[in-house]
């Protein structure tokens, strides 16, 4: 009975520090070609103690069952509610006459802000650099996901605009 209450004790305390669980964090790839990509991030963010990934399995039949009930663009913020997420890494190929390249955008789910957004050329010129980058990236944003409270504007950067073909602007 002791142990019972001084681990009710401890955990009271813990929540007031703030301490608080993993952020819980989808990898949605809304096209095929993106899968490879998301598999790449899913092991950079996979390795990190602050972050939960969810499934793909579970995040694709979501998709899939959204996608029966409904022929319009895919609910962000529905999707991250279903899932329980705090945060959606949302991957998708966009192509232009002469290019293609992968759009990454990180969106907190209870705000619909976009903490981070970001073009890189598609295919990957460096796959596993590509990981190290778009992870090193995201990782300190995360923990945001479950904070951001307004809608605002990612800031434009050069450092944010593109991945370039020597395996990525990263500042290094």
């Amino acid at each position: 009975m002791r142990r019972f209450l001084l681990s009710i004790i401890c955990g009271c305390a813990l929540l007031s520090l703030g301490v608080r669980a993993a952020v819980q964090v989808g990898i949605v790839s809304i096209e095929e070609g993106a899968r490879g990509a998301g598999d790449l991030l899913t092991a950079g963010l996979g390795g990190r103690t602050n972050v939960a990934l969810i499934e793909r399995n579970e995040v694709d039949k979501v998709i899939r069952e959204r996608a029966l009930a409904s022929a319009e663009r895919l609910d962000v913020a529905s999707l991250g509610q279903v899932l329980h997420a705090d945060g959606l890494v949302m991957l998708e190929l966009v192509a232009t006459s002469d290019t293609t390249n992968l759009a990454v955008r990180l969106i907190s789910v209870n705000s619909g802000v976009v903490l981070d957004a970001a073009i890189y050329p598609f295919p990957l010129p460096e796959p596993g650099r590509w990981a190290q980058v778009a992870s090193g990236r995201l990782a300190p944003l995360l923990s945001q996901t479950s904070s951001a409270k307004r809608p605002c504007d990612p800031p434009l950067h050069p450092e944010f605009a593109r991945c370039g073909g020597n395996g990525g602007s990263d500042g290094d």
